[in-house]
C-alpha cells in the first residue's frame, strides 16, 4: 500500500480545476482562478457581487458537466482501497508531528464512509490552526487519498 500512496498524482487535481476555470469563463464570462488543491473561487474584484450567485452556481456545475463531481459513491473495493491509503495518510501526517486519533475497523469504516462521522486523517486537521500556504505544503507530502477519488 506504501507504494500505492507514494505514487498518486495529486496534480490531477489543479488541472481538472483548469477546466473549470475555463468552463465557468465560457458559461458566465468571468475569471475564476484554480488553486493547486483543485478548488475553484473567485477574487470580488474579479466579478461583480450582483453576479456572485451566478458564478457561485456555475463552479460546481462546471465540475459536474466536466465529471468531476462527488455525487459518485464509492464501491465496497475503492472503499476498502482508501482505507489502506488512508492509514498511510495517518502514518505521513503523524510523522509529521501531527495528532490523528486511531483509525475505526475496516468495515466502521466501510459503513460510516460519506456521513458526518466518517474517519478520515486530514479531517482532523482543521484543530490545527495555520495558513493556506502551510496547509498545502503538507498536504503535498500528505495527500488525501479522497480527493482522487470524489
Amino acid at each position: 500500500m506504501q507504494q500505492e500512496y507514494a505514487s498518486l498524482d495529486f496534480s490531477i487535481l489543479e488541472r481538472n480545476a483548469e477546466q473549470v476555470v475555463a468552463c465557468v469563463e465560457q458559461k458566465t464570462g468571468f475569471l475564476v482562478t484554480a488553486d493547486k488543491d483543485g478548488s475553484v473561487g473567485y477574487l470580488s474584484r474579479d466579478v461583480p457581487k450582483s453576479q456572485h450567485a451566478l458564478v457561485d452556481e456555475a463552479i460546481p456545475k462546471c465540475f459536474e458537466d466536466l465529471g468531476f463531481s462527488d455525487s459518485v459513491e464509492p464501491t465496497e473495493t475503492e472503499k476498502e482501497q482508501l482505507f489502506g491509503l488512508q492509514l498511510e495518510t495517518r502514518k505521513c501526517l503523524q510523522n509529521l508531528g501531527f495528532d490523528i486519533p486511531e483509525p475505526p475497523s475496516l468495515s466502521t469504516y466501510i459503513e460510516e464512509y460519506g456521513g458526518p462521522d466518517h474517519w478520515a486523517p486530514w479531517r482532523y486537521m482543521g484543530n490545527y490552526q495555520m495558513s493556506p500556504e502551510k496547509s498545502l505544503e503538507i498536504f503535498k507530502q500528505c495527500p488525501d487519498p479522497v480527493s482522487l477519488v470524489q
